[in-house]
């Protein structure tokens, strides 16, 4: 565990020297700028149209991925990502408190959501195909 606090604080110091020098170059600091903020919003769009596909969490992951880019340069997207672990760490404490039949429940609630979904969407339908069951049930009412 040391290691990786050590190895983790040296990168930090380093990326800190470069990034000190990148802003004493006024040309090159824009330009740096610029690319972190190019990169992240990318990574932001490319996280919102994934959001829908079927591969669960990767449009999520790739969003906030994005805003952490962008959090490295501006401050108004850093104060969105601390926002936003804020709340996460809310609702993961408040989870934690729950008793054991409390959280089982609420798993089971959030199975059944994401089954419903999966059905609704004919996401059932399609990942059925790929294991050779083909139900008509299974494609869901909103299946066009």
């Amino acid at each position: 565990m040391t290691t990786t606090r050590t190895r983790r604080h040296r990168l930090k110091l380093w990326h800190r020297k470069k990034r000190y020098a990148i802003r004493l170059n006024k040309h090159l600091d824009r330009t740096y700028r610029v690319g972190v903020a190019v990169v992240g919003a990318l990574m932001i769009l490319l996280g919102v149209v994934m959001i829908p596909l079927p591969t669960p969490g990767f449009g999520w992951l790739t969003l906030f991925l994005g805003l952490g880019v962008l959090s490295t340069e501006f401050e108004w997207a850093h104060r969105v990502t601390h926002l936003i672990r804020r709340g996460y760490d809310a609702v993961l404490h408040w989870y934690l408190r729950r008793s054991a039949v409390s959280k089982t429940a609420m798993a089971c609630g959030l199975i059944a959501v994401v089954l419903v979904g999966s059905w609704a969407t004919g996401l059932l339908g399609m990942t059925g195909q790929w294991v050779s069951v083909d139900a008509a049930w299974l494609q869901g009412p909103l299946r066009g």
